[in-house]
């Protein structure tokens, strides 16, 4: 293709960042439908697994059912661009400019994983690729290019950014909680700890 700007990296970071939280959204949402928590911190709890197992997978696979369909179907049916790109003025073609078919789009979506594996070095390469390609786009022979002239507002990345460190903060936070909790289990209290207890409890 000619006359054509690629999106750069961050463009394509912070278009993924709206999309990722929205498919958090929809993720959570499905949690609840199932009758799990979307944030559940009792790890603790003592309790049959088994249908509470049985729920989970189910989540985890209409989650990515849903959450698969819900990307091809903005790629391939409003000329390649999520919510997130539409609003980073960014969308996906094929490398001879044609839009994405429903096969190109799932074979770019499962290449994901491709990039994932090697540390994520796969999204990473499109910073210094000649044409801003990710192996996930060498694999389905995709491009990430500004759909128009328009840039995105300043006031997008503020917020971006700021909405990122508020979630890798909760995350932090929840990991932390987590953490303590299983320390303070009775599952984890010392010999020590237990002979102190059983004599209190037998004077």
């Amino acid at each position: 293709m000619e006359n054509v700007k690629y999106a750069s990296f961050w463009r394509r970071f912070f278009a993924n960042l709206i999309d990722g939280f929205i498919l958090m959204a929809i993720g959570m949402g499905i949690s609840l439908v199932f009758g799990r928590q979307a944030f559940n911190f009792n790890f603790n709890a003592v309790k049959d697994t088994a249908p509470v197992n049985n729920l989970m997978t189910l989540d985890y696979v209409f989650t990515f059912l849903i959450s698969t369909f819900f990307v091809l179907f903005f790629w391939v049916k409003h000329d390649g661009q999520t919510p997130g790109k539409k609003v980073m003025h960014i969308k996906i073609t094929k490398e001879d400019g044609s839009g994405l078919d429903w096969g190109t789009g799932f074979v770019r979506y499962l290449s994901y994983y491709v990039s994932m594996i090697p540390l994520y070095l796969g999204f990473l390469w499109v910073i210094w690729d000649k044409k801003k390609q990710g192996f996930h786009d060498k694999i389905a022979k995709t491009v990430v290019i500004e759909a128009d002239e328009q840039k995105p507002s300043k006031l997008i990345y503020i917020c971006g950014c700021l909405v990122f460190l508020l979630f890798i903060v909760a995350c932090g936070s929840v990991g932390f909680l987590a953490a303590m909790q299983k320390r303070n289990s009775p599952l984890n209290l010392s010999s020590k700890q237990m002979n102190a207890s059983v004599k209190e409890m037998n004077p």
